[in-house]
């Protein structure tokens, strides 16, 4: 199988050269060309074809996001990973540049620090390890369907319903990775202002940059969205944002339930993990109804959360579609098992949540 092509677009020739190197050691993916700012980077798309691009945020003459909005108007199927620095300015672009399409975001490496090298190294090849599958598996698909059409058949993809009366329920949790800011963007957006529940998300990210993604979900949504700090109580009509790199749990307090946030271990490769909120929703909303909705992203954090669920709780699970996952592993791993309840495209999800929420 052919390597994915990447095109590296950084104004600094020595990230640039660093980049190139990062991304022939993953062994499935090989730079050609490389380009100094946006402009550059769009003439050479003209003649030579990309799988992906690496997109630095600031560049001169035209930065990365506006970059990105033209890549994604002329090529919507190349896919886009952002190369950001960690201070206030480039957080809040980057998080733009996700809810404009960008599928992720690496740190910048510094050229100085080895063991930050070989952080971003595995952190891109998981990436593009998940986008080689994904180009490769849809190759291999269309080639049986071209061969089976002539037979009379064709692929198809049987998706199973459960029927079930739910309705109202007591909390609505959601969790997404890969491709979840402008996922949740979609569903937040359509999410109607009477919504008398408590929404907690998990959203796949470091620390110092949900803060940022609350802010700009909160501009979208009718519901006040703002990011967990330490301990604070659940409240109706509220949606709390997992912070970057921590832990959020609920726990019961007298008459009211309160979410913390705790420095425990990994789970799942991952913090914030879905999974240990799910198993905390669990324990203290045992026997409650409780929709929980699984988007776009790698991996299988939220698997084990809702079998949790389903086992503790009355909980209906709606998963994001394949068609319309930027990546569907979190999905899949959901369906597979066979505990998602509805599975649903992304456009559809936040006026399923209005419909569910009706008294």
């Amino acid at each position: 199988m052919n390597k994915l092509n990447v095109l590296v677009v950084d104004d600094s020739i020595l990230h640039r050269d660093l980049m190139r190197n990062i991304v022939n050691d993953t062994g499935i993916a090989k730079v050609e060309y490389t380009a100094s700012n946006g402009m550059i980077a769009l003439e050479r798309m003209k003649y030579s074809k990309f799988d992906v691009i690496l997109l630095d945020i600031v560049m001169p003459e035209l930065d990365g996001v506006e970059t990105l909005k033209i890549i994604r108007k002329r090529y919507p199927h190349i896919k886009v990973i952002m190369i950001s620095e960690e201070n206030n300015d480039t957080t809040k672009l980057t998080i733009e540049a996700l809810s404009n399409g960008a599928i992720e975001f690496i740190k910048k490496p510094t050229i100085q620090n080895n063991n930050n090298i070989e952080k971003t190294t595995n952190n891109l090849k998981i990436l593009l390890n998940q986008i080689f599958i994904e180009k490769n598996t849809k190759n291999t698909l269309s080639a049986l369907y071209e061969k089976d059409k002539y037979k009379n058949t064709s692929v198809e993809q049987v998706t199973k319903y459960k029927l079930k009366n739910f309705n109202n329920p007591d909390i609505i949790l959601i969790v997404a990775s890969t491709g979840g800011p402008m996922a949740l963007e979609k569903v937040l957006k359509k999410l109607d202002s009477n919504i008398n529940k408590p929404i907690l998300i998990v959203q796949h990210m470091p620390s110092n940059f949900t803060k940022s993604l609350a802010k700009a979900l909160n501009k979208v949504c009718s519901l006040g969205v703002s990011e967990v700090r330490k301990e604070e109580t659940i409240k109706p009509g509220k949606v709390l944002i997992a912070q970057g790199g921590l832990h959020m749990i609920v726990e019961s307090r007298s008459e009211e339930k309160v979410v913390k946030t705790e420095k425990s271990s990994y789970i799942n490769g991952v913090r914030p993990s879905a999974d240990v909120l799910f198993k905390s929703i669990a324990r203290e909303y045992s026997r409650k109804k409780v929709l929980a909705i699984i988007l776009t992203g790698m991996g299988f954090d939220g698997r084990e959360g809702i079998k949790a669920l389903k086992e503790q709780c009355d909980c209906w699970c709606i998963t994001q579609s394949e068609d319309s996952c930027v990546v569907y592993g979190m999905p899949k791993c959901v369906d597979e098992k066979g505990l998602s309840d509805e599975s649903l495209d992304i456009i559809h999800i936040g006026n399923r949540i209005n419909k569910l929420t009706q008294v």
